[in-house]
């Protein structure tokens, strides 16, 4: 058969042969790549030609040689070399042996041995190259199969998990380095049958040991799965037990049956304790959580939480009681109109935002005892709660939520609204307490002037004095001698420094008597001039100056000011120049104020001595919606502790006080729909006490009034 694409390559010297040789060629079939004559161009041609074969002068003549040329062509471009020789060449023929020919040509030769030479040549070639590209193959193929192995095995004996491979009899034929870790099981028992014997494998009860047919590769050997399947591992080496978790996979031949199987053991023994510390964990805060459900439960005040979207994480019984409504997964925008929840003059809507539990979440903000006024439905009445609201802090004190409680405080309020009203109608005087101090201020006139009275009636003092008087006027027409020579008359210059310190401690007495008797009438008197003037302001509402209001109440207590030189101040700021409240009351609350100021500058001199000019400053400013006044003092201050108490009815901590002033303040105050609120820096460091008083509040109250 004739290849008419092979491409032969002459390269003889023999002008007259090679031009036969290439008709002879191409006669049968061949193609000539190229006719070369000299040997030295010969490597260059088969280098740019690529031949399929190459017929060689083994003869030629010049450098390199033919056994070199062919050498070369074999080597450099794997074309397969026939040497063209004549019978006795000797040397030559030794040496292209070692080129690895595919033939030699004699001459003389005829066509067919030619082309039979080719031919043979060339498909001896192809199957070399064929067989060279099939064990290149197979030796990347080795090499790429032992990379994988060795990182295979390199990733097994990394892994913290134990991995065994057994064949379909059960023989292991491979096992990873965690393996033998895993339960101490150093050799590894070949025959896996006798695991739980040899490495004391149970169930995870650690007294059963698990029957052949629960082995799990024996269960893939029968072509089953496993998935965490639980073991205990426990022997003399381990004899705490290590719990283990095996997964097995059968390995299956091309027609899908078993030859054996695979299993990766995991260690899960603090995975184990952990579970169960968990477990204990979760009892036990189940068992609180449900504890303090109990308990928040059966408190009779009202309790919501809720997360920082405003989204209630829980609501007490209470609380659904207290306000009336359907609370359910949060408040609602619209919740004043929804709910009837307002501001304590139960007429403004409350906004959402001023809610102390929407302050907790959105600012961070606690607040304590801020009231609320509910009308809904459920609620025709109304009811006030008192609320006190705290944001829930994470680790790092950012905010995640808030909870506020409350509880119904109406019936307090309504005492608190009964107290005003009767403070309205100029009857201050009728209450027990101002009875009660009036009382107590004439019981200690009384008290001082039966002193005064004992002291003079029973005045050994005068009597001495008047005996002496007698001795004088009876011994005055020899005095001289009397006092110089007479037994008594030399005792009577004594008796005279003795009579005069007697009648000086006596005055004393008499002196600090009269003071506190003056100073308790001074008392009642203040009482009654207060009441008497707060009685003539009328009770309607009216416009007033309110710098004059404010600087009103140091005009009525100028005299216990001026006593004390104590400096005042008023500042309006951004007031505005009027307001129109019920003058009584406000004017009431006002010297309420200013008396607590000048009492606790009493106190702190007392306790502390001044140290600079005693001073109280009124100022006043406002926004659209409210008027803010305050009060400052550099008096006793107060504890923070005790400012919960400083509005409750009869407290006081001053040795003369009453303990209304404050808490009538306060009504006034609650009952205008505004909120009162101390602050101090501590006993010694002065106070301020900051009134808020709703505006719009005010104005609507008056057009219903």
């Amino acid at each position: 058969m004739s290849n008419p694409k092979a491409g032969i390559l002459i390269v003889e010297d023999d002008q007259p042969f090679a031009t036969q040789l290439k008709a002879c060629l191409e006669e049968t079939g061949h193609t000539v790549a190229a006719v070369i004559s000299n040997a030295s161009e010969a490597i260059g041609a088969a280098g740019e030609l690529r031949p399929d074969l190459a017929l060689i002068d083994l003869g030629i003549r010049g450098a390199p040689g033919g056994p070199e040329i062919g050498d070369q062509l074999g080597r450099r471009f794997d074309v397969p070399v026939v040497y063209l020789t004549d019978a006795a060449e000797g040397d030559l023929f030794e040496r292209s042996r070692a080129t690895g020919p595919y033939g030699y040509l004699l001459r003389p030769f005829d066509a067919r041995q030619l082309h039979m030479n080719i031919l043979a040549a060339i498909s001896m070639h192809e199957r070399e190259r064929q067989h060279r590209r099939t064990r290149a193959a197979l030796e990347r193929t080795v090499d790429e199969s032992r990379y994988h192995r060795e990182l295979l095995e390199t990733v097994f004996n990394s892994m913290s998990e134990g991995v065994v491979a057994v064949d379909k009899n059960g023989a292991i034929l491979y096992h990873n380095s965690s393996g033998p870790r895993i339960g101490r099981s150093h050799p590894v028992e070949k025959n896996i049958a006798r695991w739980p014997d040899k490495y004391g494998i149970f169930q995870p009860d650690g007294k059963t040991v698990p029957s052949e047919d629960l082995h799990p590769l024996m269960l893939a050997l029968r072509g089953e799965d496993t998935v965490e399947t639980e073991f205990l591992i426990r022997n003399h080496l381990e004899p705490a037990g290590v719990h283990v978790g095996v997964n097995t996979r059968p390995l299956l031949d091309k027609a899908g049956s078993p030859k054996g199987g695979v299993a990766v053991i995991r260690d899960v023994t603090k995975l184990k304790h952990a579970e169960a510390e968990l477990e204990r964990t979760i009892v036990q805060l189940q068992e609180q959580a449900q504890l303090m459900e109990t308990i928040l439960n059966s408190i009779s005040d009202g309790i919501i939480v809720a997360d920082t979207d405003g989204k209630f994480l829980y609501v007490n019984p209470g609380a659904r009681q207290i306000a009336g409504m359907d609370i359910k997964d949060g408040f609602p925008d619209d919740c004043a109109e929804r709910h009837g929840v307002y501001y304590p003059d139960r007429e403004t809507p409350m906004k959402l935002e001023d809610l102390p539990l929407m302050r907790a979440i959105r600012h961070g903000e606690s607040s304590d005892e801020e009231d609320v006024f509910i009308r809904n439905k459920n609620k025709q009445g109304g009811v006030y709660i008192r609320m006190s609201g705290r944001p829930l802090l994470d680790n790092v004190g950012e905010v995640r939520g808030g909870v506020v409680i409350f509880r119904d405080v109406t019936e307090t309020m309504r005492a608190e609204e009964a107290l005003a009203r009767a403070f309205d109608q100029g009857r201050l005087e009728m209450f027990d307490t101002i009875l009660h101090n009036i009382g107590n201020a004439m019981n200690s006139v009384t008290t001082g002037i039966e002193t005064v009275r004992r002291n003079l009636t029973n005045d050994r003092a005068g009597r001495r004095l008047f005996a002496l008087a007698a001795a004088i006027d009876e011994h005055q027409n020899d005095w001289t001698d009397y006092i110089a020579n007479d037994p008594q008359g030399r005792r009577v210059l004594p008796f005279i420094i003795k009579l005069a310190e007697d009648f000086g401690r006596r005055n004393d007495e008499l002196m600090k008597t009269v003071s506190r008797v003056r100073d308790r009438a001074n008392r009642i008197v203040d009482i009654i001039r207060t009441q008497k003037a707060l009685d003539g302001s009328g009770m309607d509402r009216k416009n007033i100056d309110l710098y004059d209001a404010l600087s009103g109440a140091f005009r009525m207590l100028k005299d216990s000011l001026k006593k004390r030189g104590i400096q005042t101040n008023v500042n309006c700021g951004n007031a505005p120049q009027e307001i129109r409240v019920r003058e009584s009351q406000f004017h009431q609350m006002l010297v309420n104020l200013v008396k607590n100021s000048i009492e606790a500058i009493d106190e702190k001199a007392v306790l502390y001595g001044l140290q600079e000019t005693p001073r109280i400053e009124i100022g006043a400013n406002a926004t659209d919606e409210f008027l803010y006044l305050e009060v400052v003092d550099n008096g006793i201050g107060i504890e923070n502790n005790d400012t919960r108490l400083l509005f409750t009815p009869g407290y006081t901590t001053k040795k003369s006080g009453s303990g209304l002033g404050l808490h009538s303040a306060a009504n006034f105050v609650i009952a205008s729909g505004g909120r009162i609120e101390p602050s101090s820096e501590g006993k010694g460091n002065g106070m301020t006490m900051r009134v808020t008083l709703p505006l719009p509040a005010v104005a609507s109250e008056l057009q219903s009034g």
